[in-house]
């Protein structure tokens, strides 16, 4: 087995290993990786295997065949062997074993991630500087130590075995060092957002769904402004960002969050994610009333239809996740009631050769606009839905330069059903397929419900409430003034953002 670079004739110089001992410079490294190179044999077949600054790679010495990983796929490497029918249960004798087993990341073309390992046979013992430099390397940017926060009733009920059967083990083979709190009560969300020291860690994972993710959320980014000195604010107010990124595990009911950070909602494909320490960062939503700040928005704002629909939701908690089968059968039965309102919007104006568009020139800077009507459904989301290759679906690009802005208009029933049945599904017919139906990438908007004359008092109940991120909320007197507006770098989530 090779190691490190040839030296000239008469250079007894250091070994690559001897060089980075000496220095104390982990930089020198990536010197040593460029010729580390040795040759194995795994499942019985001859191999050349060799370290780079990009990643690792080994080549069949029959058929030339290689395979090539990029150093955030790779997992650890040990030497010794592991369980059979346990991949993640180290065996043998670690300190003579003549072998040593690589475990890593299999991106597969459906977006879902398996961990694989791979053991690779020496005649020589001593290879212990490709697994230092390969365990120095695939540590670069992962997180060191988690807060894992488990809803253990969200879903169906399993977050917490799954997370001891499938996320743990992971976890633990990646030397990610963890502290678990379950939650014991509706409350303690918000309690351990108010209190639990962040400092203690790298970054922050929640085992459950859309809920818990933006229970936690509405505390933390509250918090961390309390923290800036940034009192109340007001609705152009320049927020405080998280210090440290969140990673969702989902295991929730709605798990919308997930599926647009990784393509799915797959609890293994969602660890790796983790482990690899991929991040992007997610859009929020400030929402002010009057001019004062009043929530934050991860998911959606709504009014109208999707105000009476959520608070139906709420109400049949109970039902679990055949709840919202109870909500869609209640949206159809139910008359959607009619509101009329004034929106003024900040368009974002989508350059059509593909460049970005310049905001400083006069003719391509978003104005105002306005629009007035009567709707049953105002709905925004701080994402845009992106069309998936070689599909009818879409995912939610919740780092997109914009929001949707989406407002429905009376039709009938069964045509707003499909509509509707055509959302929940994520069919990229929802956004652009049906003429009640308006579709406005903004970024930022002001929404005025104009009362009307004979108004009961029921109705400007109604009118008064909202649906912030699933929990309703209402003002206290006077019409309903909310502003939106987007903020892209508030939450950094663990993630790769995969689009298509």
């Amino acid at each position: 087995m090779e190691g490190g670079k040839s030296a000239a004739p008469g250079d007894e110089g250091p070994t690559p290993t001897q060089k980075m001992q000496l220095t104390g410079d982990r930089d020198r490294i990536i010197d040593f990786m460029v010729s580390a190179r040795g040759d194995f044999v795994t499942d019985n077949v001859h191999v050349s295997l060799c370290l780079t600054v990009e990643g690792i790679s080994w080549r069949n010495l029959v058929d030339s065949r290689e395979v090539t990983l990029a150093w955030p796929d790779v997992i650890t490497c040990h030497r010794g062997r592991v369980s059979s029918g346990r991949p993640t249960e180290i065996t043998g004798d670690l300190d003579n074993d003549k072998c040593f087993t690589l475990h890593y990341i299999d991106r597969q073309e459906t977006r879902v991630w398996r961990h694989k390992y791979r053991t690779f046979d020496s005649s020589e013992s001593n290879f212990e500087d490709i697994l230092s430099a390969v365990l120095e390397k695939c540590k670069k940017d992962r997180p060191s130590r988690l807060l894992v926060f488990i809803n253990p009733v969200g879903g169906r009920g399993q977050g917490e075995v799954k997370y001891n059967r499938v996320v743990a083990p992971l976890f633990k083979l990646a030397q990610i060092n963890t502290e678990v709190i379950v939650s014991q009560n509706a409350l303690h969300t918000e309690e351990v957002g108010d209190t639990y020291d962040f400092s203690r860690v790298s970054g922050v994972v929640v085992m459950g769904g859309d809920g818990t993710l933006h229970k936690l959320l509405h505390t933390l980014l509250p918090r961390v402004q309390r923290d800036a000195g940034i009192q109340g604010g007001a609705s152009d107010t320049d927020w405080t960002a998280l210090p440290f990124p969140i990673g969702i595990i989902p295991t929730g009911t709605g798990n919308g969050v997930a599926k647009s950070l990784y393509g799915n909602d797959d609890i293994e494909t969602a660890a790796l994610n983790i482990i690899s320490g991929c991040k992007t960062f997610k859009n929020i939503a400030s929402i002010s009333h009057c001019g004062s700040h009043l929530s934050f928005s991860g998911v959606l704002f709504g009014h109208g239809f999707w105000c009476d629909l959520f608070d139906t939701l709420l109400e049949e908690r109970r039902l679990g996740r055949f709840r919202f089968f109870f909500g869609m059968l209640s949206a159809f039965l139910r008359s959607r009631r009619e509101f009329d309102v004034q929106i003024d919007y900040l368009p974002y104006n989508t350059p059509t050769d593909g460049s970005e568009v310049d905001n400083s020139d006069t003719e391509t800077k978003p104005v105002w606009k306005t629009i007035e009507g009567r709707y049953t459904g105002v709905l925004c989301c701080p994402s845009v839905p992106v069309p998936q290759e070689n599909t009818d679906k879409c995912v939610f690009d919740v780092n997109a330069e914009a929001m949707s802005l989406v407002m429905d208009k009376q039709c009938g029933r069964w045509t707003f059903y499909s509509w509707l049945y055509k959302m929940t599904q994520m069919h990229k017919d929802a956004f652009n397929g049906y003429d009640f139906v308006t579709t406005i990438q903004v970024k930022s908007f002001r929404l005025r419900v104009i009362g009307r004359e004979g108004t009961t008092e029921r109705e400007k109940r109604l009118e008064s409430k909202m649906n912030i991120d699933g929990e309703i909320h209402g003002v206290e007197s006077g019409g309903l003034d909310i502003t939106g507006r987007l903020h892209r770098n508030l939450v950094k989530m663990f993630g790769s953002r995969t689009m298509r």
